[in-house]
């Protein structure tokens, strides 16, 4: 999709049958909100997401462009080759973004602190059912894990031809697992054990005591 033109896509969209009841990802939805983002405020994404960063103080965390290929680290496909970053102009926005391990964990407190607070809660309320094994809906950009009687469990992944990066946090205990990798293999189920580790078997309670 890295080649498709966004005025094709926009072409071609209004001709497919879409199942509005059932939850799957697309990443044509982001191209079409970069789209409709750089139309409103006529200047690209990455300009309007780094004005964004930068409010927010998070230093090193950018859309990869063309003018910041060296804003990534090697990494490497699963045949040990270097992967190419991935760079299209109508999908970037939908390829997310780069960042650090201090900015993540900058981000990863923010999700902490505010996921129980009724200001965002239509970010982080699970309002739509998916098919995923399991009691997982969707909140936002997040998998909600709410299993029967336990501590509600957010999670998302991300993955490139060279890398892979996992984020997972348990408001209800202030608890987070950050996984970056420079290959794409799997990390998901790496970041929900170290989290269920550090939630003692999902059995731990948030002491007042506990800032983070």
């Amino acid at each position: 999709y890295g080649s498709i033109h966004i005025e094709d896509l926009k072409a071609i969209l209004p001709q497919v049958a879409f199942d509005t009841l059932h939850f799957r990802y697309s990443v044509h939805n982001y191209a079409l909100i970069q789209d409709g983002l750089q139309r409103r405020f006529e200047q690209p994404v990455s300009r309007q997401l780094d004005s964004a960063f930068n409010q927010w103080n998070l230093k090193e965390t950018t859309i990869l462009t063309p003018s910041k290929p060296t804003a990534i680290s090697v990494g490497y496909r699963k045949n040990g080759l270097v992967a190419s970053p991935w760079i299209t102009d109508s999908y970037q926005a939908g390829l997310g973004v780069v960042s650090s391990l201090s900015d993540l964990i900058e981000y990863s407190k923010w999700l902490i602190l505010h996921a129980e607070d009724a200001t965002y809660s239509e970010l982080f309320y699970p309002s739509q059912r998916t098919d995923l094994r399991g009691r997982i809906a969707m909140a936002g950009s997040w998998y909600v894990f709410m299993p029967d009687g336990r501590q509600w469990i957010y999670s998302h992944a991300g993955q490139t031809g060279g890398h892979r990066s996992y984020i997972g946090f348990v408001p209800a205990t202030r608890t987070a697992v950050i996984i970056l990798a420079k290959s794409p293999d799997e990390t998901n189920d790496l970041g929900l054990l170290i989290l269920r580790m550090i939630n003692d078997n999902w059995k731990r309670n948030r002491t007042d005591e506990e800032k983070y």
